[in-house]
């Protein structure tokens, strides 16, 4: 890498795009002369035996991961173990990352030594959040005679009148968007989106604003 492929000071996107081949070993797609733990050492070590504990997992499970690792060399020496995972099925449009490290242990090992090194990894550290989810803003509307259709109150919630026309609307989309069916989405970038929802019956109109923060 050299100063030329560097993006500019005022791009703060992490992901690679059409002027940055990305950002941290997470997202970067091109040669590193350095890689994410790199060091030097006056011995060598080799791994075997990798194996995975089971290859499916609920939400609430945990996996087991385990290797030997064989100091290979002539001298005693300290090796650090990383464990990476990786989503290298997503869909291009999700922009997972490369790899990401979940897992380190240092080991230090005598000339021709071996050991077993084990790690326990909570399935809901795979996880990603659905940065297109949908958004339920619990609107209320009230009429003249104090009744109120679609409470926050559970207890006294109603589905809305099939005479009402609700229509909602967002200033920044790319935040949060409404779809074709009229309900509000997360569109994947981080922040704060005013949502105007106005409502109509017969000839009267009503409308608010209200604020959705998606991090």
């Amino acid at each position: 890498m050299d100063l030329a492929e560097l993006p500019a000071l005022s791009d703060y996107s992490m992901r690679t795009h059409a002027s940055s081949l990305g950002r941290t070993y997470m997202y970067f797609r091109d040669r590193v002369q350095y890689p994410f733990g790199y060091d030097l050492s006056y011995t060598r070590f080799s791994y075997s035996g990798l194996a995975v504990e089971r290859l499916e997992v609920d939400a609430n499970d945990t996996l087991t991961l385990h290797a030997q690792i064989t100091n290979t060399g002539d001298s005693s020496g300290a090796d650090v173990v990383q464990l990476y995972v990786s989503t290298p099925d997503a869909a291009p449009e999700l922009e997972r990352p490369l790899k990401r490290l979940c897992a380190f242990r240092k080991l230090t090992l005598a000339p021709g030594e071996t050991r077993g090194v084990d790690f326990t990894l909570a399935a809901s550290e795979l996880a990603f959040f659905d940065g297109h989810a949908s958004i339920q803003p619990g609107l209320t509307v009230a009429f003249s005679d104090d009744t109120l259709y679609d409470y926050s109150n559970a207890a006294q919630r109603s589905p809305l009148p099939a005479q009402l026309n609700v229509e909602l609307s967002s200033h920044r989309p790319e935040i949060v968007f409404v779809d074709a069916q009229g309900e509000l989405r997360s569109g994947g970038v981080l922040g704060v989106a005013t949502i105007t929802a106005g409502v109509a019956a017969g000839a009267a109109r009503a409308a608010t604003e209200f604020v959705i923060y998606v991090r």
